[in-house]
C-alpha cells in the first residue's frame, strides 16, 4: 500500500498546525506520476490547539504547505 504523503502549514489566524492529506481527484490525467502535485485551492480546518478554536480557511496548494516526512 503506498505510504499517505503529509503536508503542514499554521493557520493564519492562531498559529494552530494544518494537516493536508492530497489524494487523486477522479478528473485529474492517469498518466500523471505519483510525484507531481496538482496546484489547488484547498479548504482546511487547523487543529485548534489555542484558545480561539478552530478556524477554517483557504490554502494554496503546494505554495502554503511544507512537506512532512512520518
Amino acid at each position: 500500500m503506498a505510504k499517505t504523503k503529509t503536508w503542514k502549514t499554521l493557520c493564519r489566524k492562531c498559529q494552530s498546525p494544518v494537516y493536508y492529506y492530497p489524494a487523486k481527484l477522479l478528473l485529474e490525467s492517469h498518466s500523471e506520476s505519483q510525484e507531481d502535485v496538482t496546484k489547488r485551492i484547498v479548504d482546511c480546518t487547523c487543529a485548534g490547539e489555542t484558545e480561539s478554536g478552530k478556524h477554517t480557511l483557504s490554502y494554496n496548494f503546494p505554495e502554503n504547505f511544507n512537506k512532512v516526512d512520518l
